[in-house]
């Protein structure tokens, strides 16, 4: 449990530091999956933004990335990478494990930075990141992209502007099932090559730090910060399993005028059941969206309740784009432009996360390495 303590809720002044010239030219650390359609677009498509390099450490796959997404560079070493005096910012888009060693190096070079999420496994990591670039004064950006997106800040505006009335509640519920890879002939693959979003030295934890970290830092924008959280993890029981981590969450709090928070995640529900549902309700009504998937962002209003306001606000193709042009806005000092996802949100939203966890990896996850002995986490001591 926290209150709205100094280590959670810093302040940090706006960076000096940002980039010279007219145009961001983004240098992009590993070039997976996300980078191909979500990511990647982005950073030759905005204003004021160029895709330098790339690198990753396979060859071929670089090169190829580097050929279909019009960089002019590309590297399999990362010192030499940052060494390249092209670049002036750079996007670091690897699992969270190497995160902080790799935003160190592109500090060292008084980078701006912007980082895929979560921004480190545990909130001892986040906070590290976060107050070394704050006492450099180089600017430090986070990938929750949903914040540059229209469903999102048009729910922001509404519930700012009184439409919904004074918050009474927010609801929050996500049921998946079992991925396909631990129910079929894969899974005697997946025990050997498991995901890094299974494994708690690659990710922090199980998937509530892949997606759920998305649904927290964007009610955390809409609604605002969280107070006395409290929250359970678990394993559920009933099956063999081929990875350590939790699959079970719940995370409860208040916000500033005492109106309830309540989550809940499952990511080993019913197959062929999902739900991916943010209700945020009000004095005068309700407003009802999903995190993840292009349904319309609904309203409706106590004195209307048969005539609902349905807005279809889609996500863009390229989902990061709106968010990366906000940041091109902010580093290129636009009249007006602030840093759209700093990591003052990120230090709450790892502070929210350990907090639900604490319950499945005990005291040890804290530390710096709470993943190196998993005899100590109380979720799986008792089921080995």
């Amino acid at each position: 449990v926290f209150e709205k303590v100094n280590d959670c809720t810093m302040s940090v002044s706006l960076p000096e530091k940002k980039v010279e010239g007219n145009v961001v030219k983004w240098g992009m650390i590993g070039c997976g999956a996300v980078c191909e359609v979500k990511s990647g677009p982005g950073f030759y498509k905005c204003d004021g933004s160029r895709l330098v390099a790339v690198c990753r450490r396979s060859e071929d796959k670089v090169k190829d990335f580097a050929k279909r997404h019009g960089a002019t560079k590309w590297y399999t070493n990362v010192n030499e990478f940052l060494n390249d005096a092209e670049i002036n910012a750079v996007y670091i888009s690897t699992p969270p494990s190497s995160h902080y060693e790799l935003a160190m190096k592109s500090l060292e070079k008084k980078l701006p930075t912007y980082v895929e999420k979560p921004l480190g496994r545990n909130l001892e990591e986040t906070r590290a990141i976060v107050e070394k670039f704050e006492k450099e004064k180089v600017p430090l950006v986070v990938a929750y992209y949903r914040r540059g997106q229209k469903k999102f800040i048009k729910c922001r505006e509404l519930i700012q502007n009184g439409t919904i009335g004074t918050i009474t509640s927010v609801q929050y519920t996500m049921l998946r099932p079992q991925k396909d890879i631990f129910t079929t002939g894969e899974i005697s693959k997946a025990k050997n090559n498991l995901p890094w979003r299974y494994l708690a030295e690659e990710s922090g934890g199980g998937l509530i730090m892949d997606v759920g970290c998305h649904t927290l830092d964007i009610i955390d924008y809409m609604v605002g910060e969280v107070f006395n959280v409290n929250g359970l993890a678990t394993r559920l029981d009933g099956s063999k399993y081929f990875y350590d981590v939790e699959d079970q969450v719940t995370l409860s709090g208040k916000f500033e005028n005492n109106a309830i928070l309540s989550c809940s995640w499952s990511f080993s529900g019913t197959p062929n059941v999902y739900d991916d549902t943010i209700i945020i309700r009000g004095s005068k009504g309700e407003l009802k969206l999903s995190t993840f998937q292009p349904t319309p962002l609904i309203l409706t209003l106590i004195d209307k309740k048969d005539d609902p306001v349905v807005m279809d606000l889609p996500p863009p193709k390229h989902a990061q784009l709106p968010l990366i042009q906000l940041i091109c806005n902010y580093l290129l000092d636009k009249k007006g432009s602030t840093n759209p996802s700093s990591g003052v949100n990120s230090i709450r939203i790892a502070n929210y996360i350990d907090t639900s966890l604490s319950s499945y990896y005990g005291k040890t996850r804290k530390s710096s390495a709470f993943w190196e002995n998993k005899s100590l986490w109380p979720g799986i001591s008792d089921k080995n």
